[in-house]
């Protein structure tokens, strides 16, 4: 699913969004495109949760059930730290131009991630190309993420390709690459 340039998505606190279960290209996940804002503001006690299907939400899902849907992917305007200064995200199909990130904006707004839970998530395209817990692909520094858990993701918890956004209080835990990926 895409968030597209020139709109907002709003998911409120206490929400739970369940992707449904798909292998590499047929992997469900949630893409913020360049120009467009998500405002995802869970609390302490009512945070936002991305999780598979089929979890029940009361604790039973082992920590190595990873994969089970893609992930939550956030792209922007903000410099990269390659040329040229745009690129195509991976896990999206590089013909489609919602996937594309990167700019000269380092100051660019996604919107607001704050609250929230990734669960159980990841994917694999092809070697070296998977979709992570959170990706954030040029994200801009006006950007807000803070109060954020990966948990079990197939590949990295969070990678940032470029980008100028800062995170603050992420947990990442059971994921099977990286906890944080940096490229």
């Amino acid at each position: 699913m895409f968030v597209d340039a020139g709109t907002t998505l709003y998911i409120e606190a206490g929400t739970v969004i369940k992707g449904m279960p798909g292998v590499g290209q047929e992997s469900s996940y949630l893409c913020v495109a360049r120009g467009a804002k998500l405002y995802a503001e869970g609390t302490a006690d009512a945070p936002i949760i991305f999780t598979f299907e089929q979890d029940p939400l009361d604790g039973s899902v082992p920590l190595t059930t990873r994969g089970q849907w893609g992930g939550l992917i956030v792209l922007g305007y903000a410099t990269l730290n390659s040329i040229p200064g745009e690129s195509a995200v991976e896990g999206i199909p590089t013909n489609d131009p919602r996937g594309i990130y990167g700019g000269n904006n380092d100051t660019d707004n996604s919107g607001v991630i704050s609250y929230v839970s990734i669960r159980h998530g990841g994917t694999e395209i092809g070697a070296g190309n998977e979709i992570n817990g959170l990706t954030l692909g040029g994200v801009g520094s006006e950007t807000s993420i803070n109060n954020v858990e990966v948990i079990a993701n197939m590949d990295d918890g969070i990678e940032f390709f470029g980008g100028t956004v800062s995170i603050q209080h992420a947990f990442v835990s059971a994921c099977g690459d990286d906890s944080f990926d940096y490229d």
